[in-house]
């Protein structure tokens, strides 16, 4: 009895879990990929791609965090490893005002949301967040930027994003000027001490998107055994093939992630703060709506 339930609760489950199944198969040929309404041959090899679940991207977030934190103290305990050759030869080379610069402009994140605070710490900018709310409306709207009706919106927003510019130049100045004062030795520290980060962004990206892959890439027949033996397997595979099924798996997450990684630092329009600058260094990951 206590067996014929147990097996009656995991049919049920692989039925509930079948509702919410998305995926698509990516079907190979002799002679390449074959379009989704090309009819398939018993030559063909297909693979089912579909998102991965929520438990395995959570698995995917680890592999990628662990390798990045892998390469990060590599390249800081070990002066003779890739990265930290790579980080030092690039650093050298540079003059003392290419370098200051370098620092500067790998500070802009920072430098950026620490001017959208400053200037939001004024009494005119208590009412930012029905200013952004306003603008999101414009935005949803679809209205184009010359309609009279939005033009004091508009305006506002213009002003908000000229006094951001303005502290965050004003910010700069200021951090240059600090700069100046420290030595090139220092100054090499906390370039090499960015360029690491940045590889080891680089790193965390790169796991990421393999681990990812390796758990959307599923049996054409069992859609929950695993299509390859280990990512090395995955990607040991022709590139055709790799780009074939990372360009599905992204049909998959793209529009999410797209719209997580879409927030300016601006109030909501592009106009606020400075051109094209982020709120924030941190590594932005990609997110699947719903997982099978």
């Amino acid at each position: 009895m206590g067996n014929a339930s147990k097996l009656t609760s995991i049919q049920k489950r692989k039925r509930l879990e079948a509702l919410y199944a998305r995926g698509t198969y990516v079907r190979f040929g002799p002679d390449g990929v074959r379009k989704p309404d090309e009819e398939s041959t018993e030559d063909d090899v297909a693979v089912w791609v579909s998102p991965p679940s929520p438990l395995q991207r959570e698995m995917a977030i680890r592999e990628a965090s662990a390798a990045r934190n892998r390469a990060t103290l590599e390249a800081r305990r070990d002066s003779g490893s890739d990265a930290a050759v790579n980080a030092q030869a690039f650093i050298s080379a540079m003059s003392d005002d290419d370098l200051r610069s370098y620092v500067l402009d790998l500070d802009d994140p920072d430098r950026t949301t620490r001017a959208r605070r400053e200037v939001l710490l004024k009494k005119e900018w208590e009412d930012f967040n029905a200013l952004r709310d306003a603008m999101r409306q414009f935005e949803e709207a679809g209205s184009p930027e010359d309609d009279p009706e939005w033009e004091p919106l508009l305006e506002r927003d213009r002003q908000f994003g000229n006094q951001v510019q303005e502290e965050y130049e004003r910010l700069r100045e200021g951090d240059e000027e600090g700069l100046r004062l420290i030595p090139r030795v220092e100054q090499e520290k906390r370039a090499f001490d960015k360029r690491v980060d940045q590889a080891a962004s680089s790193v965390f990206m790169r796991h990421y998107e393999d681990n990812m892959l390796f758990y959307a890439c599923r049996d054409d027949d069992d859609h929950t055994v695993l299509f390859f033996e280990n990512i090395a397997d995955m990607r040991s595979m022709p590139l055709p093939v790799q780009e074939a099924l990372a360009n599905t798996l992204a049909d998959f997450i793209s529009d999410a992630g797209e719209a997580k990684n879409s927030q300016a630092a601006g109030s909501g329009s592009a106009s606020s703060g400075p051109a094209n600058e982020p709120e924030t260094s941190e590594v932005s990951i990609p997110e699947e709506s719903t997982a099978s």
